[in-house]
């Protein structure tokens, strides 16, 4: 038979073992935060509503793009940025050159820009995403 001050133990115990973990996850991800090649929803949904925010002001695609991967904090993302910049340079499209990180860009966004650059909407596509993207 469990006794009330043999249960108020067990519930101190779980508490305590609850509390414990909690403080031991906190740990981890202090100390590994994330892989080193993640790009978070987030961040892409705060990268295309400055994009569109850029391209509503008028800003070169290139140079919008590059001023916002040196605002990254994220390196990885940084470094698709800048390959991203250096593939439209060459003359691929935004879409094609996102299109190569797919762990970045998912098949829907690409679709959106893709459908944007044909009808030579590709700002209103991204302030599409930005909306869709941002606002969660």
């Amino acid at each position: 038979m469990i006794t009330p001050k043999r249960n108020a133990n067990s519930q101190r115990l779980t508490i305590l073992t609850v509390v414990l973990l909690f403080i031991a996850t906190w740990l981890w991800w202090r100390i590994f935060p994330r892989s080193a090649d993640h790009v978070s929803a987030k961040e892409v949904g705060e990268f295309t509503h400055q994009l569109s925010q850029q391209m509503n002001e008028g800003q070169p695609l290139t140079q919008s793009i590059s001023t916002l991967a040196e605002k990254q904090q994220n390196k990885y993302f940084q470094q698709v940025l800048r390959k991203v910049q250096s593939k439209i340079i060459a003359g691929n499209t935004l879409s094609s050159a996102m299109a190569q990180y797919p762990d970045v860009f998912d098949s829907n966004y690409i679709r959106v820009v893709s459908d944007g650059e044909k009808n030579a909407n590709l700002d209103v596509a991204i302030q599409q995403l930005s909306q869709k993207r941002y606002s969660k």
